[in-house]
């Protein structure tokens, strides 16, 4: 079995997701797994970084992305122990438009097999599993 990797720290800002986003979109492109399933992994990752620049602003984060073949696992750091808390609506309207936040976790759940944290290292790892193959 194939496995590939790529990690990058990033200071926890605004800025950076956009920039890990990318990043792993390329990093899982050039390794072959298709375009629509690295856009999968390019929002996972936004997702989950944008929730770690906001538990710890301007602090160091961790992303890394891990290929075999068959899936491709999304895993971000942060310094916060907290776990990730889903937001959930009493019903769909109640994530008004104007609302900013509130859907990411939610977004990583029906794209990813699996997701979930763990602590790591002074703070913790959330991770989502995607199939790509």
């Amino acid at each position: 079995m194939q496995r590939k990797a790529f990690e990058c720290s990033y200071l926890a800002t605004p800025g950076a997701v956009g920039i890990a986003r990318r990043a792993a979109e390329l990093a899982v492109l050039g390794w072959g797994v298709r375009r629509e399933k690295a856009d999968d992994v390019g929002l996972v990752v936004s997702e989950l970084l944008t929730n770690a620049v906001r538990a710890c602003p301007h602090s160091e984060v961790r992303v890394t992305v891990v290929w075999n073949t068959a899936q491709v696992i999304v895993e971000v750091w942060d310094r916060s122990s907290a776990p990730p808390v889903p937001r959930r609506p009493a019903a769909l309207d109640d994530f008004g438009l104007d609302d900013p936040g509130g859907r990411g976790l939610g977004i990583v759940q029906a794209l990813a097999r699996r997701c979930g944290s763990r602590p790591d290292g002074g703070g913790k790892t959330v991770f989502a599993v995607i199939e790509v193959g």
